[in-house]
């Protein structure tokens, strides 16, 4: 015989597809697991169903996918219009959100997620990026909206993201989301099932009901956010592919991506508006450099200038080479401009301690690695040019390969935001990338 113990889930419609699942196989005979998987055997099944599978799908806790709930019940001679009833009812009681429960123990609605980390200190710049930012809030028809904030390691892409998602959060009185997707990570990026799993969680769905099929939390994903308004940030995301199980389906919400990539399928399929970093004008990076630095530094004009030029006027090394200066022993800005002079002595000054994520030579070397080896190899070859305007034949020279496959390669690190486009055939970097690529063609 196959009886099998009834799981305990509270009352409702769970307990109700479970109670009359077991009543349907006991009215049967209590068929054993092995029986079933013999009855299911079909020609799209040959085997038939799991022995385990169907003790999992009578055990519970959770309910089944319904192709197996479909064939037990025909094979127990239930009715399937009615299981498909109680099963729809089921499922929708298994994703609904946990809710809030006041002092007299009745619900008080739905959780407002406010999952945005704290904004960033002493912003500074980026007027005309956070006005294409807001140029999303208007309704634009009946696409989701979605803004994809791309450009090169450390030049501020989150720091973006975070601040004007804190501008604008209370136009989105149903909360905000942010995760970060460790696109570029050293460790491992986050597969689609394990962010929609927090997602879900962050919208109150109870983590044992989380599915584990990354279709199924889309979907469930997607039905949550159709009536509300929210502000969603995927951080760090490392391709199109990488966020697209992770889109609204409704423009109720609105959608910030970041990342290295440049995500033109986000934009040419998705509909997204590409909102594009480049490092600071000068003028912005000098601010920066003023508002981070101690009092008595922000005299000396002209080396903070220089300071801000030696840092590529990256946000990121404008920040650690502020922090360098506050906690050194040197009398003035100008000795540690001269210490920047040297572009390895410059990687090795422009590290954090003991994060690597705000060590300049560590944030780069995470594109560098996720780069196609030949593309790769073009990189390190940039780091013998003496020339930081480059077109495709010298490209075609240094990478010693046709100027075909040399257009084929800038492209790829154009897309990855190695190269920056500066005209027509024409490409360059940031002076900070050059020093980076020099060390790599030293150390590889």
């Amino acid at each position: 015989m196959g009886q099998v113990r009834k799981p305990v889930v509270p009352r409702g419609a769970v307990r109700t597809f479970f109670d009359r699942l077991h009543a349907l196989h006991s009215a049967a005979g209590h068929p054993s697991m092995r029986e079933l998987q013999r009855s299911t055997r079909s020609r799209q099944r040959p085997n038939g169903i799991n022995p385990t599978t169907i003790h999992q799908a009578l055990s519970g806790p959770r309910m089944a996918r319904w192709d197996t709930v479909h064939a037990l019940v025909s094979q127990l001679g239930g009715n399937v219009e009615e299981f498909a009833a109680l099963w729809q009812d089921g499922r929708r009681a298994e994703f609904e959100p946990e809710q809030p429960v006041g002092d007299a123990g009745h619900c008080v609605g739905r959780p407002t997620p406010k999952a945005l980390p704290p904004d960033v200190p002493f912003f500074v710049g980026r007027t005309r990026q956070q006005a294409e930012l807001c140029g999303l809030l208007a309704p634009l028809g009946q696409a989701a909206r979605t803004a994809a904030i791309s450009g090169t390691a450390g030049v501020g892409k989150t720091a973006l993201a975070v601040h004007w998602a804190h501008r604008v959060a209370d136009r989105f009185p149903d909360g905000n989301l942010y995760i970060d997707l460790r696109g570029y990570d050293p460790a491992s990026v986050m597969p689609a099932a394990e962010a929609l799993a927090s997602l879900l969680r962050g919208l109150g769905v109870r983590a044992a009901n989380v599915p584990t099929e990354v279709s199924e939390c889309a979907a469930w994903y997607r039905s949550l956010l159709a009536d509300r308004k929210m502000l969603i940030v995927l951080d760090n995301a490392r391709d199109t592919d990488h966020v697209r199980p992770l889109l609204p389906g409704t423009p109720s919400c609105l959608v910030v991506v970041t990342s290295r990539d440049s995500l033109a399928g986000l934009v040419a399929r998705h509909g997204a508006r590409r909102v594009r970093l480049d490092v600071l004008e000068l003028a912005e990076a000098t601010e920066l450099m003023r508002e981070l630095l101690l009092p008595g530094f922000d005299r000396e004009r002209a080396a903070i200038e220089a300071l801000a030029e030696r840092c590529a006027r990256l946000p990121l090394a404008l920040r650690i080479a502020a922090e360098l200066a506050n906690s050194s022993t040197v009398d003035n800005l100008a000795d540690l401009v001269r210490e920047f002079t040297d572009d390895e002595r410059r990687l090795d000054l422009l590290n954090a301690g003991d994060d690597p994520r705000t060590a300049i030579r560590s944030v780069f070397s995470w594109s560098y690695r996720r780069l196609p080896e030949d593309a790769a190899g073009l990189f390190r070859s940039l780091g013998e040019c003496q020339d930081r305007l480059l077109d495709l034949a010298r490209v075609a020279a240094l990478a010693r390969t046709t100027a075909d496959q040399a257009g084929r390669l800038t492209e790829v690190l154009v897309r990855k935001s190695v190269l920056e486009r500066v005209g027509p055939g024409e490409f360059t970097m940031n002076s900070l990338l050059w020093a980076y690529a020099a060390d790599c063609q030293r150390r590889f």
